[in-house]
């Protein structure tokens, strides 16, 4: 089954004299209906030595979906917390895992970034 690499968008809630929260919404298609979002990996409650914060993200077959094939939609969204301090910048790798451990991938490789300089700010509540 043919998995594509996730887009991502990742989402700043400014906090005013506090480090900002930051939500990573993912949309990721597959060749199947029969797919769904299934977790991802704990989050690191800070960035690594290289300014990274890395997330896996899960799919998983479900039987109780049709399965078509279909080009399909996943979607994630995450809370990811304040992984760095008050202005500092980071990235955000994301990669993606289905169930029988095949990896999203096309030409450019497995993994999507996304830094946090380009982040959207939250202009519509998410998780509130």
């Amino acid at each position: 089954m043919k998995l594509y690499k996730p887009q991502v968008q990742l989402v700043r809630r400014t906090n005013v004299d506090e480090p900002d929260d930051y939500f990573l919404h993912a949309v990721t298609f597959c060749g199947r209906t029969s797919y769904r979002a299934d977790g991802h990996n704990t989050i690191p409650e800070s960035i690594d030595e290289n300014g990274v914060l890395a997330v896996e993200l899960f799919l998983a077959q479900d039987a109780e979906l049709p399965d078509y094939d279909y080009l399909t939609p996943i979607v994630h969204t995450i809370a990811l917390g304040r992984p760095a301090a008050a202005g500092e910048a980071f990235v955000v790798e994301v990669s993606l895992t289905d169930g029988g451990g095949n990896r999203a991938s096309t030409d450019e490789g497995n993994t999507t970034t996304v830094s946090s300089m380009d982040a959207d700010e939250d202009s519509r509540p998410i998780g509130r």
